[in-house]
């Protein structure tokens, strides 16, 4: 490694280190005040709190790292413009490239860095954090969400439910269509009901008819109607409720297989979730295109407070970052583009932009 680039290094990752250390402080102390009067009320334990935001961290670390990247390079090259530094560089035979290579080198070690935490740690940590915050800290609290709309789940007992809506806060299904296959993954047994109600920790379901179905998927006999029929079903309104975050409690492999599980039955939820799976692996690398927009920008800016213009810069860019990545997301689980197109569209659009104005440097 040459001198110029473990000098680089060595002033990029202070500032990073202490970005991402200050993010996950500040994010910790917002959701301990945001929940502290049903902490006060639920009387939870020291103990308690402190595994529930240990096990936040990995996911704070996903998400703000982005962010600490950005400042950092905006940082680092802004101050390195100002004191002339780059010019030297470029007067000792450097090209631009050269001179810009552990900056980019360190973006595309950051995203590695964070697509293993994404996959690896986040997804059981989310698991945890959120069976404490149901359990003990919200525990007897309804959802912020009182209604969830086309619900699609694959439970145990190989059954895949879809729900047209789930009342969070009476803890009903409506227009729920059950899909039950045997351990060979061949359907046999249809339930359409109106309705099912959770009570005394079971679900009874309304206007219910069962249908047993052979290997071709034709009816076996006459459908079993039922006004009210309680159904022996594992999952309780909490893990529907769960459920529908079920993208965030999976690594890669784990929710590409669910997909496949779950497009037997449900194409409409499996294509949103797509949508997801190819997210786990672009937003990891928002780090490294990031960086490469923030690069021209930095280096642009060489007056008297070219620091402080530089942060304004970080801001807007990742502002501006954010806000087309969510509208791209958006469009891709309502369908208008395919999964792969909305979840790397942001990246595609922002990384040729930084590689085209990083050319145009002189």
């Amino acid at each position: 490694m040459r001198i110029i680039d473990r000098y680089i290094i060595k002033q990029f990752l202070p500032p990073l280190i202490y970005c991402i250390t200050t993010f996950v402080m500040l994010y910790v102390m917002l959701d301990l005040f945001g929940h502290l009067d049903e902490i006060l009320r639920q009387n939870v334990k020291f103990a308690v709190i402190m595994k529930y935001y240990i096990m936040f961290i990995p996911t704070i670390f996903v998400r703000t790292m982005p962010i600490a990247a950005l400042i950092s390079t905006v940082y680092v090259l802004s101050n390195m413009h100002r004191h002339n530094e780059i010019t030297a560089l470029r007067a000792s035979g450097l090209s631009m490239w050269q001179i810009l290579r552990p900056f980019i080198i360190c973006g595309f070690l950051v995203s590695l860095i964070v697509f293993l935490v994404n996959d690896r740690y986040v997804p059981g940590a989310s698991m945890e954090s959120e069976r404490i915050k149901s359990e003990e800290i919200e525990k007897g609290i309804k959802g912020k969400h009182r209604a969830i709309d086309d619900l699609a789940v694959y439970g145990s007992h190989n059954r895949l439910f879809y729900v047209k809506r789930f009342d969070v806060a009476n803890d009903e299904l409506q227009n729920i269509v059950i899909l039950e296959d045997n351990p060979n993954q061949r359907l046999v047994a249809k339930v359409v009901a109106e309705k099912a109600k959770w009570k005394d920790g079971k679900w009874l379901f309304y206007n219910c008819v069962i249908y047993r179905l052979s290997r071709t998927g034709a009816v076996i006999g006459e459908p079993l109607f039922y006004e009210e029929k309680a159904i022996d079903i594992k999952e309780s309104p909490s893990d529907f409720a769960r459920y529908n975050s079920q993208a965030d409690f999976m690594n890669y492999r784990e929710l590409n297989e669910y997909i496949d599980k779950l497009s037997r039955g449900s194409g409409k939820a499996a294509a949103k979730l797509r949508v997801d799976l190819h997210y786990k692996v672009s937003f990891p690398f928002i780090s490294f295109v990031i960086i490469l927009i923030a690069i021209p920008f930095a280096l642009k800016t060489r007056v008297r407070g070219a620091t402080m213009i530089g942060m304004g810069m970080s801001i807007i860019i990742g502002f501006v970052y954010y806000a087309v990545m969510a509208i791209s997301m958006a469009l891709g689980k309502g369908g208008v583009l395919p999964p792969f197109i909305s979840a790397w569209l942001s990246n595609i659009i922002f990384g040729v932009c930084g590689l085209v104005l990083i050319g145009r440097l002189k």
